[in-house]
């Protein structure tokens, strides 16, 4: 197959090791993946990028549902992340959407 034909190579899933482990349902949670979205996850979570020439924001409410949907971990491990680990993976989910 010729490398024109080569479909772009998908950043999903998105993987990030946490710097501090949270609380999940199957014990401690070391390192967070989230899988590629889907139009239902955005409909039911939401997600309004803000971009006027600016860098990308979020409403963080919206981004935490998100996160945990596209994660499978519950809310509690979420909030539980440290505040660079929950920016890092929530610019990461931004930058691909």
């Amino acid at each position: 197959m010729a490398d024109d034909d080569q479909k772009p190579l998908s950043p999903w899933p998105i993987r990030h090791k946490l710097s501090r482990p949270v609380p999940g349902p199957e014990g401690e949670v070391t390192e967070i993946s989230f899988r590629a979205p889907n139009a239902g996850d955005v409909i039911r979570n939401g997600f309004d990028p803000y971009k006027d020439d600016q860098p990308v924001t979020f409403d963080e409410k919206k981004m935490a549902a998100l996160m945990a949907a596209l994660s499978g971990l519950p809310d509690s491990s979420i909030t539980r992340m440290t505040t660079s680990d929950w920016f890092f993976c929530a610019t990461l989910i931004a930058r691909f959407l």
